[in-house]
């Protein structure tokens, strides 16, 4: 009988591989020289007008997907790192927010799915989404903007941005390997 060991970090590539197979379902994750590009997979059906009830509600329906991987890839981050470092475990948020500009607001978001709360550094997460017109009106592809806001203040992220960084992150460390 097989076991899924618990305590073998052997067992993580598993888990790797299968956030991998659902990012390259929302998303088409290309590598050209030392450059990632991610785009969305996300589509409007061809009769669908962009600012319709029908775009807002399938926009909508793809979110607990997206909530979903992003926990998934924060703790394959989370454990990898500490795995891979352990000696800067207790570390690790700082370690990475000062490596990756971008993991404090990949962190704060996970938080934000996770728990529903605000951790008091910003008054207003939400999410927008963002449809890439095409002026034949067919696949229309819809992505998402991450708007951090603290008073007049905001921070966006292309929700892409968050899935270049989890594959910057394994590539650093060498878990993975992209082809041209």
């Amino acid at each position: 009988m097989a076991i899924y060991n618990l305590d073998d970090h052997r067992y993580l590539s598993i888990d790797i591989d299968a956030i991998l197979k659902k990012l390259s379902q929302q998303f088409s994750i290309q590598k050209d020289e030392d450059n990632l590009t991610v785009t969305s997979n996300i589509r409007l059906e061809d009769r669908t007008y962009w600012a319709s009830k029908e775009s807002a509600d399938s926009f909508n329906f793809n979110i607990p997907e997206i909530k979903s991987l992003h926990n998934d890839m924060y703790r394959i981050v989370e454990n990898l790192f500490k795995v891979l470092y352990p000696q800067q475990a207790k570390k690790f948020r700082v370690i990475l927010e000062a490596r990756y500009e971008i993991f404090k607001h990949f962190r704060i978001l996970n938080n934000k799915f996770k728990h529903y709360l605000n951790d008091g550094e910003y008054d207003e997460i939400a999410l927008i989404q963002v449809v890439e017109i095409n002026l034949e009106k067919t696949n229309q592809r819809v992505s998402m903007m991450c708007q951090f806001k603290k008073g007049k203040d905001l921070v966006l992220y292309n929700y892409t941005d968050f899935v270049k960084f989890f594959y910057t992150f394994l590539l650093d460390n060498k878990l993975i390997s992209l082809v041209k």
